[in-house]
């Protein structure tokens, strides 16, 4: 009788059992990969954080040196993005609107930058759904565009587009309808 296929069966399975063990097995294996995962949440988390408390120096260091200008605005648009995926979105509210008046300022209120970050304050109350809060900050989005670009140019669209779909959602129909036929003309007029 040749016991020959047996035994090399034999210590295949007592490699992949010594391996096993060696390797803790499918379960050590399982703790290590959520071991891992813990680790790398900790360390975005802990990036997060240092993000977050460096925007927050360098907005102190402004603020000690009576600095309100474009870099200062920008830190505050910084870190209200770093709190508006947490859902901290009154901070968000906060720090954007305070950008919004140092742009004021530093630019003038009919900036191309207070444009811009009165569509990012805009787009945080549609996140949450607060279409009447969103309105006037589109609307004032769009007329700085118009005044910097004129009323038929076409980088107005994604400010047009974005206004009427916020008066879709307050249903002003009546707007909605003048302001799609604007873009139509715009549009076959590039």
């Amino acid at each position: 009788m040749n016991h020959k296929p047996t035994i090399m069966l034999f210590m295949a399975f007592f490699c992949c059992f010594a391996a096993a063990c060696a390797t803790g097995g499918p379960e050590k294996e399982s703790q290590t990969q959520a071991l891992k995962a813990e680790e790398a949440a900790a360390v975005q988390k802990k990036q997060e954080l240092s993000e977050e408390e460096r925007l927050k120096s360098l907005i102190k260091e402004a603020e000690a040196a009576g600095r309100e200008d474009e870099k200062l605005a920008r830190d505050l648009i910084n870190l209200a993005d770093v709190y508006k995926p947490k859902g901290r979105f009154f901070e968000a509210e906060e720090l954007y609107k305070r950008a919004i008046s140092v742009l004021e300022k530093d630019k003038g209120p009919e900036s191309l930058e207070v444009a811009e970050v009165c569509d990012m304050l805009a787009e945080l109350y549609i996140r949450q759904g607060k279409y009447s809060l969103a309105k006037p900050y589109r609307k004032r989005s769009l007329d700085i565009y118009e005044k910097a670009y004129g009323p038929k140019d076409a980088r107005l669209l994604p400010a047009l587009e974005n206004y009427i779909a916020v008066l879709k959602k307050l249903n002003f129909s009546n707007q909605v309808a003048i302001l799609k036929a604007r873009v139509r003309f715009i549009k076959a007029h590039e």
